[in-house]
């Protein structure tokens, strides 16, 4: 392996950047995506159990880091792969020191610049604390500081763990590194968010003193026999930044704030300039580390008192209870093609103006592959092209298949078409994490899984069968079939077919992308969540909600910081030549809209731009308000108030 080399079709290598006892890293070209990556080499050799043990390690990674690629900071991880039994990990390319080299030889940092560091790699903390996720090894080595402006971001997630997950370290074995380990996990238990917390903190301590609290013995357990019974000694350089390392450095884990809470105690302890992370030493860094992600990570938070200038997370899944809205407005788009029975326009995937003839009897559905390797969002998610995962042909033994032009931009609308009154609409979208909707028990097939779920939709009384399938790094698809037809196709043997060719299509050549798939989308770059201003949804969801982006940013959810059953949601989506079967007819921002009232709710969708021609999509800007139990008159009226600021921001 050297210079030149190309691995798996796309990745050509350039330069070897560092090994150590987890792998060797190499800078590397994706030549699909023209961007630079790191590319880290997982080997396993030992004894055959030994070497599967860490195989699952590995993943386990690519796993964990994967669910958290959004977060900026965090280092991205864009894909994994398989070859002759061992792992390749496709990472963000970050020409960087970590801050283990920037105190090499007992350097120390200012207090308020290692509080600017501190931050970031709290708000990584907390991410993956809301996502069940506890990293195990926060330290000095796995914080790394940006050669361009300085910025921390946390990496290496081998040994983290996440909820639900097998223990993976075997019986009396420590995980973690002693000089930062927390007392407890020295004491022999569980490594926990609030054992985090104190790595963090130790980190942080190592940083402003010029070493850890206890030091760098050469002997190692005479160091996890210091950590786990000893006092942690005061810092004496800490400064204002005292307080803050004695919380997080508490003996009882009960006593430390969350990892949340550090970012707000390190982002205002004093008064005084602002300093930026960038005055972190890293001269001379090589040109190696690891990528600036594929697009921008989403979040409106501003700078903070030290300096970080990071985006404050965006909070983890909402709970199952609070996503009724979420599926009205993206239902939205399929019942209007299905109320247009007939009807429907659309172009032929199968190539043939005329319908087919009703369908053969229906012949045994296909089977699941056995097995499947990792599969993630390695590129751009709005470039995703959901439409290459359905075989056409596969889909025939139900009816003429066609392409919807309503299409959604992460997704992809197909209408099987038999007869009259037998046909089904058929939608495969993309989304964030989310294994609540359709309920059901998981399927694991390898490394990814496929839910079941059936049910009736409440809203539209449409008969509808659903399937999710599970990436591996927590991304799915939503395969759902529905259908208002007298004498519809069997839609779970709809959805089964559509899954399998889904999942068949994935094993062979993973996710595919389109540089041309939403080229004509004028709203394919905009952030849903920069069209609304909290303070615009806080009278439906009250003070402080939750921010949920959707998948490629094309939607996005505001929710009340309690259980309070309320919801505002912002989609972009592509919709019908003729849009009037989205409700009421009303006028938004000068341009035609509609609004569509419902119990406790109401829903507006402004035609942002009209369809060129008849089968082709208008683009759609849809905003609905929803708060259990309140009058959806006077819901309309603030959907149209919001819909009206959603599209002043969103331009022309």
């Amino acid at each position: 392996m050297g210079p030149g080399d190309q691995l798996f079709g796309r990745y050509r290598i350039v330069r070897w950047i560092a090994a150590g006892g987890m792998g060797t890293v190499w800078e590397a070209h994706d030549e699909a995506l023209d961007q630079t990556v790191a590319l880290k080499h997982v080997g396993f050799s030992g004894a055959p159990a030994d070497a599967e043990a860490n195989r699952r390690r590995t993943l386990r990674e690519a796993r964990n880091a994967a669910q958290l690629r959004r977060e900026p900071d965090v280092v991205a991880i864009y894909d994994v792969r398989e070859r002759d039994g061992d792992v390749w990990l496709v990472l963000e390319y970050l020409p960087s020191r970590s801050l283990a080299q920037v105190l090499e030889g007992g350097e120390r940092i200012e207090p308020a610049v290692a509080a600017g560091v501190g931050a970031a790699v709290a708000r990584a903390l907390a991410a993956a604390h809301a996502r069940g996720i506890t990293h195990r090894d926060v330290k000095p080595g796995n914080v790394l500081i940006a050669a361009a402006d300085g910025a921390a971001k946390l990496t290496d997630f081998g040994i983290s763990h996440a909820e639900g997950d097998p223990a993976l370290t075997a019986t009396g074995l420590l995980s973690g590194t002693p000089a930062f380990m927390a007392p407890e996990v020295a004491r022999g238990d569980d490594s926990t968010a609030a054992a985090d917390v104190f790595s963090l903190g130790a980190t942080l301590y190592a940083a402003v003193e010029g070493q850890p609290p206890f030091g760098h013995a050469t002997n190692p357990r005479a160091l996890i026999q210091r950590v786990a019974h000893d006092p942690v000694p005061p810092p004496v350089r800490a400064g204002a930044l005292t307080p803050v390392l004695q919380q997080m450095l508490a003996p009882d884990p009960a006593q430390r704030p969350f990892a949340a809470t550090v970012v707000r105690l390190l982002q205002d302890p004093v008064q005084g300039p602002t300093p930026s992370p960038a005055t972190v030493p890293v001269h001379g860094v090589p040109g190696g580390g690891h990528p600036g992600g594929p697009y921008p990570a989403h979040g409106h938070g501003g700078p903070t008192a030290w300096g970080s200038g990071v985006p404050t997370p965006v909070p983890g899944p909402p709970p199952a209870q609070r996503r009724r809205y979420g599926r009205w407005i993206l239902a939205a788009v399929a019942v209007a093609a299905l109320v247009a029975g007939a009807g429907f326009a659309g172009a032929r995937l199968s190539g043939t103006a005329a319908p087919a003839p009703a369908a053969a009897p229906a012949a045994a559905a296909p089977a699941l592959p056995v097995t499947v390797g990792p599969i993630t969002i390695s590129g751009d998610p709005r470039l995703v092209d959901a439409c290459r995962l359905i075989d056409p042909g596969s889909m025939r033994r139900f009816g003429d298949v066609e392409l919807d032009s309503a299409t959604m931009p992460q997704g992809c609308g197909l209408r099987l078409n038999s007869g009259t009154d037998r046909y089904a609409y058929l939608d495969v979208q993309f989304s964030n994490a989310d294994t609540t909707d359709p309920d059901g028990s998981l399927q694991q097939i390898g490394d990814i899984g496929v839910r079941r779920g059936s049910r009736t939709d409440d809203e539209y009384a449409t008969p509808e069968c659903t399937r999710r399938v599970v990436l591996t790094d927590g991304t799915s698809l939503l395969v759902r079939v529905q259908s208002s037809a007298a004498s519809p196709p069997p839609l779970c043997d709809v959805a089964e077919t559509a899954t399998v060719s889904v999942v068949t299509r994935l094993a062979g050549s993973g996710v595919p992308y389109d540089a041309q798939r939403n080229a004509r989308f004028s709203l394919v770059r905009t952030d849903a969540c920069s069209l609304l201003q909290t303070a615009e949804v806080v009278p439906v969801v009250g003070a402080g909600p939750g921010r949920f982006p959707g998948f490629g940013a094309w939607n996005c959810t505001w929710r009340p910081a309690g259980d309070a059953d309320a919801n505002v949601m912002v989609s972009l989506n592509g919709g019908d030549a003729d849009p009037t079967g989205y409700g009421d007819a009303i006028t938004v921002s000068g341009r035609e809209a509609f609004q569509q009232p419902a119990t406790g709710g109401c829903q507006v969708t402004v035609v942002h731009r009209a369809a060129p021609s008849p089968t082709e999509r208008s683009e759609l800007l849809q905003v609905a308000a929803f708060k259990g139990g309140g009058d959806a008159t006077a819901l309309c009226t603030t959907a149209r108030n919001l819909a009206t600021a959603a599209e002043n921001r969103a331009g022309a």
